[in-house]
């Protein structure tokens, strides 16, 4: 289960136009990345 920032997903998730399976990893990194974004 990923637990993040709304407040930072959120504007990312808007930068990404859209979700989809090619940048469905990107986003996936985005929330497990080590600069505390999130963290699973």
């Amino acid at each position: 289960v990923f637990v993040a920032n709304p407040a930072r997903v959120y504007p990312y998730l808007t930068q990404t136009k859209g979700t989809t399976l090619a940048n469905a990893p990107n986003i996936i990194v985005f929330l497990t990345d080590d600069q505390g974004y999130g963290d699973l």
